[in-house]
């Protein structure tokens, strides 16, 4: 629901305000999948460890 705000004020902030929107370093979509790779990259490390103490 965090990111999904941001991207609705976007579509409608013409309507909504007349000043431009704030800056920021990442948008909505790149915030997801930058967020997706660190999760994904701590969940490889108890995978790997599982995989070389079973063999």
């Amino acid at each position: 629901m965090l990111l999904v705000l941001p991207a609705w004020q976007r579509c409608f902030r013409p309507c909504l305000r007349k000043q431009p929107p704030p800056v920021r370093r990442l948008n909505g979509a790149q915030h997801i999948a930058y967020t997706s790779v660190v999760v994904m990259g701590l969940g490889s490390g108890p995978t790997g460890l599982t995989i070389i103490k079973l063999t």
